[in-house]
């Protein structure tokens, strides 16, 4: 496996601290690359996956691990189905669903790598999946859009919005605003919703905040405060809260964000309140388990599974949190558990030197199966991946890359 992050001795017995990773740049040349065609009018027409023209070399660093994530999603691109759902590289069989919540995941999180990289494959392929995704939203009376549910609306508007604000198109903005017109329609006065479920509610805050902060409409700020407080006086609800880790994973960003213009004390309150348990749930140095689960957390499985993606994402957003309120204490913890659940998903990931066995050895690379155990790879797992990571250097500022603010 590509190197990781390395774990610093532990001392004494009751604690345990780690070391900053080496710090690597990711460049214009690091491979792998794929061939995207200098005619942007070509591109609604251009056959996928892309021709990759040079594979995984091996390069370390954490950039480095979201962006082969980033390759293994493109290589799935299909112009009929958006993206191929899940793959089994042993036995080289997909599995499809038109799952388009999952599939929406992916297109955010190339819309991450873009602003990171500034690689043309991946604003190509974010262009692609948000045509083919919209191609599913129905026009409502009142002339908003929908896209099968909270859920999906929710995340086809946050994709959309982030990819507007990062390359400055404004050739999605009425689509945006139609979507983010009904997703409003679905919450209440006091920030309760008419429809959906817990993870939707959840997603649904972070769409509030991508909207927001690409229009600056103040009607989605003064929303997400409406809900991030019923919410917060709702947490022991499971009616509104049923997984601390699945609310963390979307709602701690824009509840951080939120508190950076309105700075107000129940804020990080909350968010601790929701992330201390989950990094409870983390195996760390002090853990006598095999070396191999450090930084993964507990699942009801026998060995910890992709699902370190989600908690650890909760969790650098907590960092944030805990950095922008002064909070010394809940930073070190956060920090050190992001760490070392980077450093798990390094070792699950598939790398150059570990798919020789498979029937086809490149089509997996960067693809993040469900386990150790498990080899499929499910489309939105590496989506998920790519987020976390790429807000891990970013927040503890960890490697150069090219779209590095400074």
């Amino acid at each position: 496996m590509v190197a990781g992050v390395a774990l610093a001795a532990c001392a004494p017995e009751d604690s345990w601290d780690v070391e900053d990773p080496p710090r690597v740049a990711f460049t214009y040349e690091t491979p792998p690359h794929m061939d995207v065609p200098m005619d942007e009018a070509t591109w609604p027409t251009t056959p996928l996956p892309l021709v990759e023209t040079a594979t995984d070399a091996g390069d370390p660093g954490l950039v480095m691990t979201a962006a082969m994530c980033g390759y293994y999603q493109m290589r799935m691109a299909d112009a009929d189905v958006g993206f191929h759902y899940e793959y089994d590289p042993v036995a080289d069989t997909y599995n499809e669903a038109n799952n388009v919540h999952r599939k929406s995941v992916s297109v955010f999180s190339l819309t991450w790598l873009y602003a990171f990289t500034r690689r043309e494959e991946f604003r190509f392929n974010v262009e692609r999946g948000l045509s083919h995704l919209v191609g599913y939203a129905v026009q409502q009376p009142d002339g908003s859009l929908r896209l099968s549910d909270l859920g999906a609306t929710s995340l086809l508007s946050m994709a959309m919005a982030q990819h507007a604000q990062v390359t400055g198109t404004t050739a999605w903005d009425e689509t945006i605003d139609q979507l983010g017109a009904h997703l409003l329609t679905m919450i209440d006065a006091d920030g309760s919703f008419n429809e959906g479920s817990p993870l939707s509610y959840a997603q649904a805050h972070l769409a509030l905040w991508r909207l927001y902060d690409h229009t600056k409409d103040e009607t989605y700020l003064d929303t997400l405060e409406t809900v991030g407080k019923f919410f917060s006086d709702h947490r022991d609800d499971e009616t509104w809260i049923d997984s601390f880790h699945i609310y963390g994973l979307w709602a701690h960003e824009p509840l951080t964000e939120l508190y950076g213009v309105r700075p107000d004390d129940w804020l990080p309150e909350f968010v601790f309140h929701v992330a201390d348990p989950v990094v409870d749930g983390q195996f760390t140095p002090l853990d006598d388990v095999d070396e191999s689960w450090i930084g993964g957390f507990v699942e009801s499985e026998t060995t910890p599974t992709w699902r370190t993606i989600l908690k650890l994402e909760g969790t650098i957003d907590a960092y944030r949190m805990a950095d922008w309120a002064g909070d010394e204490e809940h930073k070190a913890r956060y920090r050190k558990s992001s760490i070392i659940a980077a450093q798990f998903l390094q070792r699950l990931q598939f790398r150059a030197g570990e798919t020789q066995s498979h029937p086809q050895p490149a089509l997996g690379l960067g693809g993040v199966p469900f386990s150790f155990d498990d080899p499929i790879i499910r489309i939105e797992v590496p989506g998920h991946m790519v987020n976390a990571i790429l807000k891990t250097v970013e927040y503890l500022d960890l490697e150069d890359y090219p779209g590095r603010a400074g």
